[in-house]
């Protein structure tokens, strides 16, 4: 009997041995993965963002971009389908990810496919195969081994700090901040490269133009950047048409005009250009031709957030010059559309929220535009600065259009 008791002992153990072994190994692997600078490591939360937007927008810039932004694109939308369980899409992804740094990068590769294999070695963990996590880890670490200030499996260099800067500015405005001070410190190691700059100078662009960082734009000067930009690289449309509308912006229309114009010539059907094109135009030139522009941006992405938004701020304008009621109320019908459709499209464009809900009161429908208020003011997610902004248009709603005692 007490022989028969040794062997189930013996047996439970085999049982019970592998697993705990197996656990070890998992959370030995999960250390090493803290390491990696990829994107399961830069916090990118899932309420910092709105996936089924962002996955449209890369997927549309994929169409038009440079070979480089398509690296950070595919790596992102890897990253997001994982987020929603869906593997298989993410591994084919991050292949076509790691295909375009093989192909056009080939001189840079180990530098540019660091981000990547985190990718697959955070992606295989999760899938619980270690084998092909550990293989990755392998890969990064003889990599790493290269670099003298390298830790085991992480690597400070412009091409990684590069590509986390550009994710972290097309994966939400929240990190904005962090993207700039990446691209710093890119350019810091490698002041010469066009892409760090072009990075910064766009960062620093939309950082400006955040209603939050008036204090940042005494400090910071995006035209240094945008020149600076173009003096590297004298055809970069993107940079042409962001220095016209900053110096617009400072009076210097004649040489704005001309770099919009120029911008346009060289990339007359690239969406972004187009939809900057019309902004410049929304402010500093003729609204039907912001419209015209919008129009072909639109033809081009139908889903674009931007372009609805843009072409109802084109239509508000025509509303307060517009003399008859029949005109002034299928102007406001016809914003109305595209304010809801940057609803659908981007359903964290806050601003566009309290924008339909102005033009809810202009049409009389008050019960859609309070629905609208209350649900900004309940929202963990809306900045106070937009709540202040709801606060002052609700009290308006009620004291001039309820008469409210």
């Amino acid at each position: 009997l007490s022989h028969v008791h040794s062997s189930h002992k013996c047996f439970f153990l085999k049982l019970l041995l592998p697993s705990k072994t197996s656990t070890l190994a998992k959370d030995s692997l999960k250390t090493s993965l803290l390491e990696l600078e990829c994107h399961f490591t830069w916090n990118l939360k899932l309420e910092n963002s709105d996936l089924e937007g962002l996955k449209g927008r890369l997927s549309e810039q994929n169409n038009f971009s440079l070979e480089r932004n398509q690296v950070v694109s595919y790596g992102l939308l890897a990253f997001i389908h994982h987020l929603e369980g869906n593997n298989e899409e993410t591994l084919i992804n991050l292949g076509k990810s790691e295909e375009i740094v093989r192909k056009n990068f080939e001189q840079q590769f180990e530098k540019r496919i660091l981000i990547t294999y985190g990718n697959y070695a955070w992606v295989y963990y999760n899938m619980d195969k270690l084998q092909e996590t550990k293989a990755y880890l392998d890969k990064i670490e003889a990599i790493c081994k290269k670099f003298p200030h390298a830790t085991r499996y992480s690597v400070q260099i412009p091409e990684v700090l590069g590509e986390k800067g550009w994710t972290l500015m097309k994966f939400s405005g929240t990190f904005y901040k962090e993207s700039m001070q990446c691209f710093q410190k890119a350019l810091e190691m490698d002041p010469n490269e066009v892409e760090w700059n072009s990075g910064y100078a766009i960062v620093l662009f939309r950082l400006e133009g955040f209603r939050e960082e008036w204090l940042l734009r005494k400090q910071c000067n995006s035209v240094i950047y945008l020149k600076r930009v173009l003096e590297l690289d004298p055809e970069d449309s993107m940079a042409m048409v962001l220095l016209g509308i900053k110096l617009a912006e400072k009076k210097q229309q004649v040489e704005a005009v001309k770099l919009v114009e120029k911008a346009l010539e060289k990339s007359p059907s690239h969406p972004q250009i187009l939809r900057y094109a019309a902004v410049f135009h929304r402010k500093h030139g003729s609204l039907e031709s912001c419209l015209e522009l919008l129009d072909k941006a639109l033809r081009l992405t139908p889903s674009s957030s931007f372009v609805h938004h843009q072409i109802a701020l084109c239509l508000k304008r025509k509303v307060q010059n517009t003399q008859t009621e029949a005109d002034r109320n299928q102007l406001i019908k016809d914003c109305i559309f595209h304010l809801e459709k940057v609803k659908e499209c981007q359903p964290s464009h806050h601003t566009a929220h309290i924008f339909l809900a102005e033009m809810f009161v202009m049409s009389q429908q008050y019960e859609k535009a309070e629905e609208i208020y209350n649900y900004l003011l309940d929202s963990e997610r809306v900045s106070e600065i937009d709540k202040q902004q709801v606060h002052f248009d609700y009290g308006c709603l009620e004291l001039y259009h309820k008469k409210c005692k």
